[in-house]
């Protein structure tokens, strides 16, 4: 038997298993009996970087992005976001960037534009998922100079260019080190999984709380402050399902206030609140 575990992931695929780094846990899995792979749902609960539109026929939607004033000025990465259809019909995106400046790129191309009169560049991929076989639009913006003020609000318009009524799902999956604080209007935590965890085959696992309050050695009390309870999923832990609404997490195990066993070479001192005796 072979257990195979994985404590990583991100939030850029199409979040139903068809990832290629997904393709590859389940040929693992399927090429001898015994052979397992259990993944970490993921930590972002909580973050609100996904949104789910729906698209009429021959409809439009939008998608508001709230970049912040740059705290730093460190990089010209501002954010990408990244959506995918429930299906493969054609959708032509707009960006608006603050000012009202746009670029458009329609079904079945990409490319880049210079906007804000010449502070950012954006990049817009549109086309079919090679995994998943849905329409997936990448929106990518980086802003000239570590200099350019680009904040603001960024309206994403996707306009049905089908008459099949569409769901998009989008997520912000990716913002520059200056633009940490970058927001999704009307988002939520749903759909977070991180890839690879969507794999069909992987045991998916979500984290609950172990212990919700303790004694260090020199018996000083340490507690976790409401409205934490004790054997409760914890408040970063990943939510699904999956795009395709097939559940993940499979499981949860206790991933938050873990307590083992005490190395002889730790370090700790009686009084630090990691040395545990109740």
């Amino acid at each position: 038997p072979i257990v195979v575990n994985m404590s990583l992931g991100g939030q850029s695929s199409a979040h139903d298993g068809t990832d290629p780094q997904e393709i590859a846990v389940d040929a693992f899995s399927n090429s001898a009996p015994g052979r397992v792979v259990v993944i970490a749902a993921g930590n972002d609960n909580g973050s609100n970087i996904h949104k789910q539109n729906s698209l009429a026929s021959s409809g439009n939607t939008t998608v508001s992005i709230v970049v912040p004033s740059a705290s730093t000025s460190t990089s010209t990465d501002v954010f990408q976001y990244t959506s995918y259809a429930s299906d493969a019909s054609a959708i032509n995106a707009t960006i608006t960037a603050p000012g009202g400046t746009t670029a458009t790129v329609n079904a079945n191309s990409s490319a880049g534009f210079s906007i804000m009169g010449g502070l950012a560049t954006v990049y817009i991929w549109n086309g079919i998922d090679a995994g998943s076989g849905d329409r997936k639009i990448n929106l990518y913006v980086v802003r000239t100079s570590n200099a350019a003020n680009v904040a603001g609000t960024w309206t994403l318009t996707l306009t049905n260019a089908s008459t099949n009524a569409l769901t998009v799902d989008g997520w912000l999956n990716y913002k520059g080190n200056d633009f940490g604080t970058t927001t999704v209007t009307s988002s939520d935590s749903n759909y977070l999984v991180a890839t690879p965890g969507c794999a069909n085959n992987a045991i998916t696992v979500g984290s609950y709380m172990g212990k919700l309050d303790w004694s260090s050695s020199d018996g000083t009390p340490y507690s976790y402050p409401s409205p934490a309870q004790q054997d409760n999923i914890s408040s970063f832990s990943s939510i699904g399902p999956r795009r395709d609404n097939i559940q993940k997490p499979d499981i949860s195990a206790n991933g938050q206030a873990v307590v083992s066993c005490l190395s002889s070479d730790s370090g700790l001192t009686n009084t630090n609140s990691y040395m545990v005796v109740n």
